[in-house]
């Protein structure tokens, strides 16, 4: 909650007289300084470089779902470049049917994480 003007020019007062009665410098408003964690935690990622691999968990927890049990089993995310997707496949037969569905893999995608972020889908062996 933000305070009035006039309570915080009469908090400023208060402290100023209390400053100079006890000789020390101010105390600050601690509610000056307050932030919602929400609003923190975003910039505290993107700040240390986690934001892209928080995402990057997210997609490669929802492979199984969005690419199916046995596709999943011989493939998976390997990371996120460009708005590219690579995945890394083990089988060539499983690449060959994964490349083959390759559309509609990434419009499941792109409907459960935005178009934005992913535009295009690779399977590579390995």
């Amino acid at each position: 909650m933000r305070e009035s003007r006039r309570e915080q020019e009469s908090f400023r007062r208060r402290s100023r007289v209390l400053m100079e009665w006890r000789g020390l410098p101010d105390v600050p408003n601690p509610a000056r300084n307050q932030h919602a964690t929400a609003a923190l935690v975003p910039k505290l990622l993107a700040k240390l470089g986690l934001a892209n691999r928080l995402r990057d968990e997210d997609i490669a927890s929802s492979w199984r779902t969005i690419a199916g049990d046995f596709a999943a089993g011989f493939s998976h995310p390997q990371k996120l470049r460009h708005r590219t997707l690579i995945v890394s496949v083990s089988q060539p037969a499983v690449l060959w049917t994964l490349d083959r569905s390759k559309g509609i893999l990434l419009s499941r995608l792109q409907e459960k994480f935005g178009k934005d972020v992913i535009r295009e889908l690779r399977f590579q062996a390995g």
